[in-house]
């Protein structure tokens, strides 16, 4: 069929691979209980699969009518309606956020200021979109980058909303609105600014990792940034203009806008109460008893990360991403018999249609859970299985419950050498350990044994190797007799291959031609291993002798594909991890610290060392720290430009730590691991606490250095700047709540950021308001012990 793009029309041919299974003697495919035939169209990266979709739709609706009764067309796996439900899902939840973002800034701040604040969430995100279309650039619009984009709504309007209230606030004092606008600004500029630098610096590890998963990730960061950089933009140029021209005194409100008057007003009351009556009152005890407050603190601090190490907050690099998709993969063993296999695939089916009306019944589904099921079984005795879970499914049932039924269900599977069965999406590669060693049998015992140590742990399951024997092989090698005889090798070799098969003994040449002369036994004396062992073997003086009179043989089995690294022979052990029970990384460090130094010092030479998702890991984290530590440099010195100081900044940058505590302890109360897509919300909590606590730690310093005494400019900075941080922090958390209520199966991956940035940021930011102050309250100690030795010193003089 020939697709109509945007760009042109092409051939489905030229874009998507096309491949077939089909049914025959050695092989058995079915879809939905009926034998089948299979085409599998891919595409790659750079082809739209939403066209691709269309276009195989579009022929399989031309075909159908003009089939024979009884044979039917469908589409097993097509991943467009499932990425489109999948942006569908990110949107909404986009826009419920960003009405809740508008919501909260008409309650607590003057309704057209309000307006204007929020109209640059759209006008960055539209700036956002635009470089990302940018061929130096060219990002797309997927699940990863538009996850960036809603992690980013609350954090658009920090810069703004700070600009905002200093404007109107300057209003109450200035009568001119162009100058109010511009000193409101200008009281700002130096901490928004720099706000915006760090917190963009604070999204940038992701961009510096040389790693394929990570560059993958790395989208998610760059439309954060390019976001943050045009609402940097617009806060400083867009928004003050717009607010210049606000009369000082707004309209009076009529009707439905009365209503919303009295809101506002009576949100702004309580705000201004819980200044003056709680946080200030707070503060003034906090820095009356800052010992108590900081052991407080550490001890939160400490509780959240010993809850990582022990185990009590669990923790996963790469998360357990949940599937449409279960597969079962069954390897026979190499005897097995084809009728053996097959009938193992029955079972499994059977299982499968029990199963499919059993968990219908128990949760109440208005449709069976699985409505498409495909296996294939090929020559090489293996079984593919394959069902396609409904959206209900996946919303209602509990993550692996199918596929652990599945599993009860079928059984003992005979004659089957590995049995896998998943419905998650591996993220890199899977849990593998590879065996390397000179001789293969060795690999083998060494992976038996490992398998062996790996059953009994925590959350392991479907354990397996790829070290099968392989095909048996007949070796003929020539005896001592037959080499005192004068045979060699070469020649049992010519006598075994002309046994089984033939002889070219002449070639003749006719009209031009050349025509080969073969001598071969009948049929009926080539199928027997006595009848090779018959086989004479003639000597140079005109006797001959048997084969088995001058050869050894015997059997072994040799694999079909042979793995090697580094001259060495490799078999591979997998397994399935539950990661609800313990991480990989906790199952390869029991494994690393009692299994494998005893089979190395067993076994010398012998190599044993983890690999798939554990090398990405490695990779991941090595580089993580290597950017973490240039991003931390960054950090510290953006801060130290506006704030001209080398101690100010590591006071800021002390509150990050209890950020990160937050977060944990919110993936302990929602029960979710710790992995690596945390780490984005961490990065977004990071760059939100920075930019409050440069907000407050600014106010701070133009009272101080102005003459207002220590605790007097503490307490003013803080009643003065806790309406701004108090406001960024709930819109961030506010506009993120849909996506952390959502249940479906699409946000499951996506909640670990989210929750991340959510808790780290409700403790976050009392941190910020209480303990900047105390850090800050130190330097005023150290100062009055500096005067007090300098003052002992001149009486010491005098």
């Amino acid at each position: 069929p020939v697709i109509t793009t945007a760009e042109g029309s092409v051939k489905l041919s030229e874009i998507a691979t096309i491949s077939r299974g089909y049914e025959d003697d050695e092989s058995l495919v079915r879809y939905q209980g009926k034998p089948a035939i299979a085409l599998n169209v891919s595409t790659s990266q750079k082809d739209n699969l939403f066209h691709v979709s269309a276009a195989v739709h579009s022929v399989l609706d031309n075909i159908q009518p003009s089939l024979p009764v009884g044979i039917e067309l469908d589409v097993m796996a097509d991943m467009a309606p499932y990425i489109e439900e999948q942006l569908d899902l990110l949107g909404d939840n986009a826009i419920q956020g960003l009405l809740i973002v508008l919501i909260l800034l008409g309650l607590f701040l003057e309704i057209r200021l309000a307006f204007w604040v929020a109209l640059g969430i759209p006008i960055s995100l539209a700036g956002a979109v635009w470089l990302m279309g940018l061929a130096q650039f060219d990002y797309s619009i997927n699940d990863i980058t538009l996850f960036g984009f809603i992690l980013v709504l609350g954090i658009l309007v920090d810069d703004a909303v700070v600009v905002g209230e200093s404007i109107h606030s300057a209003r109450q004092r200035i009568d001119d609105p162009v100058e109010a606008a511009w000193q409101g600004v200008e009281s700002v500029t130096v901490a928004t600014v720099f706000g915006v630098l760090t917190t963009i610096a604070a999204f940038s590890p992701m961009l510096w990792i040389e790693n394929e998963l990570a560059q993958v990730l790395a989208g998610f960061s760059a439309v954060v940034i390019f976001a943050l950089i045009f609402s940097l933009v617009e806060s400083k140029w867009i928004l003050p203009s717009h607010l210049r021209s606000l009369e000082n005194t707004p309209p009076a409100a009529h009707g439905f806008m009365s209503i919303i008057q009295r809101g506002q007003d009576f949100c702004q009351r309580g705000l201004e109460m819980l200044s003056q009556r709680f946080y200030l009152p707070l503060l003034d005890k906090v820095l009356n008893n800052r010992a108590a407050f900081l052991i407080l603190f550490l001890g939160f601090f400490l509780l959240a990360y010993g809850g990582v190490l022990t185990g009590s907050i669990k923790s996963s690099f790469f998360p357990e991403i949940p599937g449409r998709y279960a597969q079962a993969v069954i390897e026979m063993d190499q005897d097995a018999p084809m009728a053996l296999t097959r009938r193992n695939a029955y079972q499994l089916e059977q299982a499968l249609h029990e199963i499919n009306h059993e968990l219908q019944a128990d949760y109440q589904l208005d449709s069976l859970p699985i409505q498409r099921n495909l296996f294939f079984v090929d020559a090489a005795r293996s079984i593919e299985f394959t069902a396609e879970l409904t959206t209900e499914a996946l919303q209602k049932l509990p993550p692996q419950r199918f596929i652990d039924d599945w599993q009860e269900k079928a059984g003992v599977l005979e004659g089957s050498y590995s049995a896998s069965f998943s419905s998650a999406e591996e993220m890199a590669g899977g849990t593998v350990i590879t065996i390397a060693a000179s001789d293969r049998e060795l690999a083998r015992q060494v992976a038996s044994e490992i398998k062996l140590a790996l059953e009994p742990l925590k959350g392991v399951k479907d354990v397996f190797d790829d070290g099968q024997g392989g095909q048996r092989q007949l070796n003929v090698e020539l005896n001592e007799r037959g080499r005192l005889l004068g045979l060699t090798q070469q020649q049992l070799a010519r006598v075994v291959g002309g046994s089984f098969g033939e002889f070219e003994v002449h070639r003749l040449l006719s009209n031009g031609d050349e025509n080969k002369v073969i001598v071969r036994y009948p049929e009926h004396q080539r199928q027997s291993l006595e009848q090779l062992l018959d086989a004479p073997v003639f000597l140079g003086d005109g006797n001959f002798v048997t084969l088995n009179e001058v050869a050894d043989i015997d059997f072994k089995r040799e694999p079909e594909v042979i793995y090697r690294r580094n001259r060495d022979e490799v078999v591979t052990v997998y397994w399935r991890q539950d990661r609800k029970q313990q991480s990989p990384e906790a199952v390869w460090q029991a494994l690393e610290s009692t299994t494998v130094p005893l089979l190395e010092e067993r076994y010398p030479g012998v190599k044993i060392r983890a690999a798939g998702e554990f090398e990405e890991l490695g990779e991941v984290q090595q580089g993580f720290r290597k950017a973490m530590v240039l991003t931390l440099i960054l950090i510290y010195a953006l801060l130290a430009i506006p704030l001209k100081s080398y101690k100010q900044p590591l006071i800021i940058m002390s509150v990050i730590p209890f950020g990160f505590a937050g977060a944990i302890i919110g993936h302990g109360l929602m029960d979710l691991p710790v992995s690596l897509l945390s780490l984005f919300g961490m990065m977004a909590m990071t760059g939100v606490v920075i930019n409050d606590s440069l907000v407050l730690m600014t106010g701070f310093n133009a009272l101080y250095r102005s003459g207002v005494p220590m605790r007097e400019a503490l307490l003013e900075a803080g009643r003065s700047r806790m309406r701004a941080i108090f406001l960024t922090t709930v819109t961030t958390v506010c506009g993120l709540l849909p996506l952390l209520s959502e249940t479906s199966e699409q946000a499951q991956y996506l909640k670990p950021a989210a929750v991340s940035l959510v808790f780290g940021e409700l403790f976050a930011t009392p941190v910020t308001l209480l303990l900047i102050p105390v850090l800050l309250s130190f330097k005023k100690q150290a100062v009055d012990q500096k005067e007090t030795k300098e003052a002992v010193k001149s009486v010491a003089v005098v």
